[in-house]
């Protein structure tokens, strides 16, 4: 495990490459998310990796990444919830259900569980669990 002051610096870092992407810099922010990831790798930096990833519409990465931040941070519940969201946009709707049902499971830290709920009824929509997707 990484040491607190390199945890926070990963962190700082992350914050300022989050405000180069929306000052429109999105090549200048992924160099300071790797560097950030340099620094103490973090689930959050790979979270954002992987959403950067998602934009560009590159889902086989974006899942990757977002396992690595699972790997990280096992307990964060948003982070199945984004793998659900990857694994959605490649038709892969029974991995998406593994993925939501545990960012829903009582046991996960997820504060925006209910998105978990939204991507799961969407994904029943798909499997034509219209019964399920009702509830």
């Amino acid at each position: 495990m990484y040491s607190a002051p390199l945890f926070s610096k990963a962190i700082e870092i992350l914050k300022m490459a989050h405000e180069l992407q929306l000052d429109g810099e999105p090549v200048r922010s992924l160099e300071l998310c790797m560097q950030s990831i340099q620094t103490c790798p973090t689930a959050e930096a790979y979270a954002y990796l992987a959403n950067r990833y998602a934009h560009e519409r590159n889902f086989e990465k974006a899942i990757e990444t977002c396992k690595t931040a699972i790997m990280l941070e096992p307990s964060h519940g948003h982070l199945y919830n984004d793998l659900a969201v990857y694994l959605f946009e490649l038709e892969r709707y029974d991995e998406a259900l593994d993925s939501l049902l545990k960012s829903i499971d009582e046991g996960v830290y997820n504060p925006e569980r209910f998105r978990a709920y939204y991507n799961l009824g969407k994904v029943f929509l798909k499997q034509n669990y219209m019964i399920d997707a009702q509830k």
